[in-house]
């Protein structure tokens, strides 16, 4: 067995009083004796230790496998720290030398459901509420392919099945012509947004970027900035 890298992140598992940053580990096997033995993984050096070791199970030779281990480690955000990662089987362990970059805790990522079109800049705003863009389905396969309106029915049937779901809605160049297409659901989409299940973002059709103040800022300038 070796340790082929360790990658240090921003991501942290335990709680909020005591947080522990995630640190990638790949690890392969290079014996076939190797394979379905337990081995543990643990990350050691000052100001860092391992709180529970990782438990793994060993694969087969030339197999690698990445994994997650929570590491307590001291020290202010951006510090490198020299760290020795151990793998430990019954039948011996092997080490590597690693630094690992002390991430800053505290910080929370949301992932919104949402999709983006472009009338007119690249067809019309006839065609992309009918023309189909291929986008994967709940399992990631792509097996169809989804209209502008197909997709908003589809965001508001998981809206009725999930009442944890929330989603954005991000142009008016196909928001107002489903509610032109379909008047029926424009009291489930008014209460959705009303209780905060639904956000319109921008509110014009050529969707100017809210995070730049340049009156020229448009198109797809304005998903690439942070909200």
């Amino acid at each position: 067995m070796r340790i082929n890298g360790v990658e240090s992140t921003d991501l942290f598992q335990g709680s909020a009083s005591r947080p522990l940053q995630v640190v990638r580990v790949t690890v392969e096997s290079t014996e076939t004796s190797e394979t379905g033995a337990q081995a543990t993984l643990r990350i050691a050096g000052t100001g860092i230790g391992t709180p529970v070791p990782f438990g793994i199970t060993a694969t087969a030779p030339g197999e690698s496998r990445t994994y997650e281990v929570a590491v307590a480690i001291a020290g202010a955000p951006g510090t490198v720290r020299p760290a020795t990662v151990i793998a430990e089987t019954a039948a011996g362990r092997v080490e590597f030398a690693a630094r690992l970059t002390v991430a800053e805790p505290g910080w929370t990522m949301w992932m919104v459901s949402h999709f983006h079109y472009d009338p007119v800049w690249w067809n019309t705003q006839g065609q992309f509420t009918e023309a189909r863009l291929v986008l994967p389905d709940e399992d990631g396969e792509l097996p169809d392919t989804r209209t502008a309106f197909e997709l908003v029915r589809l965001h508001l049937e998981k809206a009725r099945r999930d009442p944890d779901y929330k989603f954005v809605l991000a142009e008016i160049d196909y928001l107002k012509p489903h509610f032109d297409a379909f008047p029926a659901d424009r009291a489930e989409l008014r209460g959705l947004i009303r209780d905060g299940r639904v956000e319109l973002v921008g509110g014009s059709y050529n969707e100017p970027n809210t995070n730049l103040t340049n009156a020229r800022s448009r198109g797809n300038a304005s998903k690439c900035g942070f909200r």
